[in-house]
């Protein structure tokens, strides 16, 4: 997609935003649907997912919890509730440092950061799920690890998207509509996943 479509796909979904705000008079609760992949090129998707799907992999395999994070079960009447496993930030990049060489000092001072936002010395897959979603961005650390950089141009098509985005669902909350964003194919599914999450933070 060139920028013009991708600015022409988001009036469309502009106009579909606008048209289900409609229904609130109905007593209906409005909602409209959009895609990521009318925002920008799905080859940007890809090479971002890349990215943060090689970042995940890299957590402790025995820390990962066996649910989705966004469905964690409920516990049981006088069971306690379900907490995902901590780990020591130190052992962690410890660990990082035996399998990827490559990262020195200055690589790992952003991942501390990142991956360990209370300050506590503790991180879990919550954090780190979190922490891609700002280490995907940083060359120098993808470099670190061994892996081939994000290209420019799918750098900036990813952040016009989330630009793009974040104006729909600014209109979306202004209006009272609720905002859905179409699931897409699972291998570029974390970049969709990251475009949205960043919404929800606002």
């Amino acid at each position: 997609k060139d920028v013009d479509e991708c600015f022409a796909n988001m009036e469309i979904s502009k106009t579909a935003i606008r048209n289900a705000a409609m229904q609130a008079e109905t007593g209906v609760t409005p909602f409209a649907a959009t895609k990521v992949t009318a925002l920008l090129k799905p080859s940007a998707l890809l090479s971002v997912s890349r990215v943060i799907h090689l970042f995940l992999h890299t957590f402790p395999e025995e820390a990962i919890p066996i649910y989705p994070l966004g469905d964690i079960p409920e516990a049981e009447p006088g069971d306690p509730a379900p907490v995902l496993k901590r780990i020591k930030v130190s052992k962690f990049f410890k660990d990082l440092r035996s399998k990827f060489p490559g990262l020195n000092d200055s690589h790992l001072q952003p991942i501390v950061d990142a991956a360990d936002l209370d300050k506590d010395g503790y991180t879990d897959y919550a954090d780190w799920y979190k922490a891609t979603e700002i280490l995907w961005q940083n060359e120098e650390v993808i470099k670190g690890f061994g892996w081939d950089p994000i290209p420019a141009e799918d750098m900036d098509q990813i952040k016009q998207g989330i630009d793009l985005a974040s104006e729909l669902a600014d209109l979306a909350s202004e209006l009272g509509v609720r905002l859905m964003f179409d699931a897409e194919q699972t291998y570029f599914q974390p970049a969709i996943d990251m475009t949205v999450m960043q919404l929800q933070y606002k």
